[in-house]
Order: C-alpha cells, then structure tokens, then sequence
C-alpha cells in the first residue's frame, strides 16, 4: 500500500463522526479541515528519510562472491528529517490565525514522536544488491536496494499523551483520533531504499557484513 490523504481522511472523519443509529453510517465527505489536516500529514511523511546508521542493521544470510545476495533485511530503521512546519502549512489552510500557534505544537509534537518512536525494517528478501567480492578478496555491495520496508512502532494513545503535553489539548475522541493515525502510518506506509544507498562489505567467504543504508523514501 501506499500513503494517501483521502482514505486517511476518511478514517479520522469517521472517528470524529461515528455511524449513527438513524443511518447506520457516518457523513461520507470529510470536512475541509480534516482533509487538509490529512493531506499535511502525508506531506510530511513523505519528506522523511529513512536511515539504517548502526553497523550491521542491514544483513543478508549470503553474500556469494560475485553474485546476487540472499535474504537480505534490515531492521531498527529510523525515520528523520520530519518538520510539523511543513503539515501545519498544510493543515492549516481555511483556520483562524488564532488556532494556528496550536496546530503548529500539534505538528511538530507529532513529528516528533514519530522520529523518536517508528522503527523501518525490511523482511528477508527485500533488501537486494549484488557482492562485488572474489574468492580471494572482499568488495562493497553493489545496487543497494530496498523495497517494502514497514513501519512499526507507533502508538496512539502514546501519540495523544505526547500532544496534550505540548498543547494542553485533551478530549474524549483523541486517543482513538491518533490511534487511527498511527494504524493507518503502519498499514499503508511503504519505505523504499533507492538503488545504491543500501551499503556493506561482502566477503569472499560468502558474507555480508557492516551492511547500513540512509537516504530511504516513504510512500
């Protein structure tokens, strides 16, 4: 899956507005506020970058010289470079400049927790390239790649907790609000490795080692 502001909306509408005894379902469109609030959270996502800085985070269970890598993973990824300048921008379109010292303490909260919070890793397999070794001689992995890696991590009430202490914001909707948020980073959040930026030492007994990534996408 991939992130996308419309089916995020839809979500925290629905949160905010539950199916109803009369209609057996919520109002369909999502307000403005709710859409812009999605569409700066998403923006905002996207603008991560993802890194595997520790040594050896990024592995593979073989490394043939001269050939392809086998089960490569990665695990312990984090996600950086967030600014809640950049959602607030967004989320705030159509609000009264009153509210928006608030929504900027709400973004930047939220950015915040999802830098110090969200782990990326990859399963065996997604993680490709190709080990530059011989039989007599260690080389670097070549066309570092990484696809589908996942995001885990995040909580909502631990999110929510997080935003009252920088806003004083509480209500009774909140948590279940920033849960669905952080469900929805989870299930449709896809990080990706371009080519090359996955590195390590392959060894010409067939191993990978020191293997570490950085400039990683979310989509």
């Amino acid at each position: 899956m991939t992130l996308a502001s419309a089916p995020l909306a839809q979500k925290l509408w629905t949160v905010l507005n539950p199916p109803s005894a009369k209609t057996g379902a919520p109002d369909p469109v999502p307000s403005d506020k709710i859409k812009n609030y999605a569409a700066g959270y998403v923006k905002m996502l996207q603008a991560g970058i993802v890194i595997n800085a520790v040594p050896s985070s990024v592995s593979a269970s073989a490394a043939p010289p001269g050939s392809s890598i086998a089960g490569g993973q990665s695990s312990g990824g984090l996600i950086t470079a967030l600014l809640g300048p950049v959602m607030a921008a967004e989320a705030g379109k159509g609000l009264t400049p009153l509210a928006l010292p608030g929504l900027l303490l709400e973004c930047t909260a939220i950015a915040a927790y999802i830098m110090a919070s969200a782990k990326v890793s990859f399963a065996a397999g997604m993680i490709t390239g190709k080990s530059t070794a011989t039989t007599s001689s260690p080389g670097p992995l070549a066309a570092g790649t990484g696809n589908n890696g996942k995001i885990t991590g995040l909580v909502g009430s631990a999110l929510a907790s997080k935003i009252k202490s920088a806003t004083t914001f509480t209500g009774p909707k909140q948590i279940a609000f920033y849960t669905a948020l952080c469900d929805f980073t989870m299930a449709s959040g896809a990080v990706k490795f371009p080519a090359a930026t996955v590195q390590g030492t392959c060894t010409s007994a067939g191993k990978m080692t020191l293997g570490v990534a950085a400039g990683g996408t979310i989509a």
